[in-house]
């Protein structure tokens, strides 16, 4: 399959497949369009920016696992709902991975290493700093970033200048400090003609 269709194709998969609630498709879009923006201003050129949103509208693909009263409970998790949440990541891996598709490829790399910290201490193998793919480390910022502007069924969203500083915060325990400095650079233009 061509790369522009499968750039095409992605987010109506990605947002069908995450129909069970209707702010994600806004959100998938959004997390696509930081992720390329991030990895122009890392150098890693249009090609691998454009692959990147594509398959970065596929972070969350394990959530359509997930049982909707835990997915849209509008409270704290109790840890063993917690535990069902984070399996999203490995659900997702497993859904997307193996496929012989180099963009679903990332995208199953994607949905195993966004939630790992550069710390060491994110989940779900608790992997650090460069063990990380690359591509789960930019979306981490940008699902980070447009997950705290959005309002959700437990909290308000929250401002994007205070949303710019709690990626400033996480930069080097729970970020790449390479990729909040790419992203702080210009968090605003996040259109990505590739």
């Amino acid at each position: 399959m061509a790369l522009g269709t499968i750039v095409s194709v992605t987010p109506a998969l990605a947002i069908a497949a995450h129909d069970r609630y209707e702010a994600i498709a806004g959100h998938v879009e959004q997390v696509g369009r930081h992720a390329a923006a991030i990895a122009l201003r890392l150098g890693l050129g249009r090609r691998r920016a454009s692959l990147l949103r594509a398959a970065a509208t596929l972070h969350d693909f394990g959530k359509v696992a997930i049982p909707d009263t835990i997915l849209l409970k509008p409270g704290p998790l109790t840890p063993a709902e917690r535990r069902i949440m984070e399996r999203h990541t490995e659900i997702g891996h497993e859904l997307l991975a193996g496929t012989g598709n180099g963009m679903l490829d990332v995208a199953a790399r994607i949905a195993l290493g966004h939630h790992e910290r550069w710390d060491g201490g994110g989940y779900p193998l608790g992997l650090a700093r460069e063990e990380i793919p690359l591509d789960a480390r930019i979306v981490a910022v940008a699902d980070v970033f447009d997950s705290l502007t959005r309002a959700r069924s437990y909290r308000a969203g929250l401002d994007r200048a205070t949303a710019l500083g709690v990626v400033r915060f996480g930069r080097g325990t729970q970020f790449d400090p390479d990729v909040v400095d790419a992203f702080l650079a210009s968090p605003d233009r996040t259109e990505v003609t590739a």
